[in-house]
């Protein structure tokens, strides 16, 4: 199964990708992760994927470190240029990345652009509907 299917199964290759800037606070990341139900968020500088924050990155690097939330930008504590797949990868291809890693999310990119992103919950939602097929 490629990436392009499984995003057609567990989302929508059409549906709003969800980002941030390097100079939004994480305050408003944590919000943003809280309301829309992801652990991770692509970071876009002028339409172009430079990094990612997740929630380990959150944990980790702001409060682990004592670091105040609502001063604190993506981009000092983001994980950047992260790996990232295309439409064309398939999902064990996806699951070695992750695994090898040590992350759980992976944008997509067709083009240089992003179309979505997908997690290890995504990949195995993807396998149980397709082995229920």
């Amino acid at each position: 199964m490629k990436v392009s299917d499984m995003l057609r199964i567990a989302h929508s290759v059409s549906a709003k990708i969800h980002t941030v800037t390097p100079h939004t606070n994480i305050e408003s990341v944590s919000k943003t992760l809280k309301r829309r139900g992801v652990g991770a968020l692509p970071v876009l500088s002028e339409g172009i994927l430079i990094g990612i924050i997740s929630e380990r990155d959150i944990v980790t690097r702001v409060v682990a470190e004592g670091l105040n939330p609502q001063h604190t930008l993506v981009v000092d504590v983001m994980t950047p240029s992260p790996t990232f797949v295309s439409l064309n990868h398939n999902l064990e291809e996806c699951r070695n990345l992750m695994e090898n890693g040590k992350f759980r999310h992976l944008p997509v990119l067709d083009s240089n652009k992003l179309v979505g992103m997908i997690s290890v919950r995504d990949i195995l939602v993807a396998l149980i509907k397709s082995e229920a097929d």
